[in-house]
């Protein structure tokens, strides 16, 4: 099973310099907000651990936006990260499954 920090690599590792990334609200239905909030918060982290990005208070102040939808599938917890640029273009999408919340991190 791939963790969050190895998929964000992979979802940021396209950039050859550092970015200003806005995470945007994590999305999903099924889940309570308490688990979107945290899921958000732990794409947050690793992302300032990734390369050297930063983050962007706002969605204008960033040079990609990384759009987090999680939802719940039987028994599993499937993560789907967009990558998405200025001009609202999905550069790139990956996802990753987990049997709990707490395999997320």
């Amino acid at each position: 099973m791939r963790s969050l920090f190895c998929l964000l690599a992979i979802v940021l590792g396209s950039n050859v310099y550092a970015s200003s990334v806005y995470v945007e609200p994590t999305g999903g239905s099924g889940i309570s907000s308490e688990n979107r909030e945290a899921v958000g918060e732990l794409i947050k982290v690793s992302v300032t651990q990734n390369n050297d990005n930063s983050l962007a208070n706002t969605p204008e102040a960033a040079e990609i936006r990384l759009a987090p939808t999680l939802i719940k599938l039987g028994d599993s917890y499937i993560l789907k990260i967009d990558k998405v640029d200025k001009h609202g273009k999905v550069l790139y999408s990956d996802k990753m499954k987990a049997s709990r919340m707490s395999d997320m991190d």
